[in-house]
């Protein structure tokens, strides 16, 4: 018996997740821009988060779709939140008290990497089935009508079959 795979978790990260780190992005575009000083550091902040939104309004646009570009841009997601958080967790300066953020950050991403971007990996590696490229969405669709339209084809040709035979059965019975 065939194990049935639920995308339960795909939709919960299309649904839920990402729309959550989308507010997130909007929240980080908001503070940064409430004290930007249009040095460097403060726009590229800014530029980078308005693309990492739209880059996530992408996704979750896509992987509603189930798109065949949506299981590339969810392993990439997948990846880009974890550095995001690891960057962000060796900035609060907690842990070793902000000495070495190298060792921090490095740290906090093999952590992000065992609990979530390799259970993702292989969540989605085996759910890949389910992201299909438009234009084979097109053709399944197309075979699949083609399909139906042979059927109807034979069942026509069984009936006109069988009212030939019917109507050459009546006109031996009546030649009798």
């Amino acid at each position: 018996m065939k194990k049935v795979q639920t995308t339960a978790w795909l939709d919960l990260l299309t649904y839920i997740l990402i729309p959550i780190i989308g507010i997130i992005g909007v929240l980080n575009i908001f503070r940064t821009s409430t004290h930007i000083d249009w040095e460097f550091y403060s726009m590229f902040s800014l530029i980078s988060e308005i693309i990492l939104l739209l880059f996530y309004g992408g996704t979750a646009y896509y992987t509603h779709k189930r798109d065949k570009k949506a299981y590339f841009l969810l392993q990439f997601l997948i990846v880009i939140a974890a550095i995001r958080a690891s960057i962000d967790f060796a900035n609060t300066r907690n842990f070793n008290n902000g000495d070495n953020f190298i060792v921090e950050f490095i740290l906090y991403f093999g952590i992000c990497f065992i609990a979530w971007i390799y259970p993702n990996y292989i969540y989605l590696k085996k759910r890949k089935n389910l992201f299909v490229s438009r234009k084979s969405k097109d053709n399944r669709e197309i075979q699949k009508e083609n399909e139906e339209s042979k059927k109807e084809n034979k069942e026509k040709l069984t009936t006109e079959e069988e009212e030939k035979t019917h109507d050459s059965d009546e006109k031996e019975n009546n030649k009798e």
